[in-house]
């Protein structure tokens, strides 16, 4: 993965957690909007992404990344 000037991961785990600590976002919530997002740019559900941590959703293109959405939009208080 290429090196950015913000902290990114692969890992939903890690920005889900990061998302209910500092955002009050939910684990379940966070994943629907995933798969949403996912869904809305005909992406498959297993398809890799990558997160920043402030929700942002990417696509690693010719070592780039692309950006999908975020998993903020809405905020805390939609239900999952």
């Amino acid at each position: 993965m290429p090196d950015y000037r913000f902290k990114t991961t692969a890992q939903f785990e890690a920005v889900a957690q990061h998302l209910s600590s500092y955002h009050g976002i939910s684990s379940a919530l966070a994943s629907k909007r995933l798969h949403a997002l996912k869904a809305f740019q005909g992406l498959l559900g297993d398809q890799n992404v990558i997160f920043d941590f402030t929700g942002g959703v990417h696509i690693e293109v010719e070592d780039d990344l692309e950006y999908l959405g975020t998993l903020t939009t809405g905020g805390a208080k939609e239900h999952a």
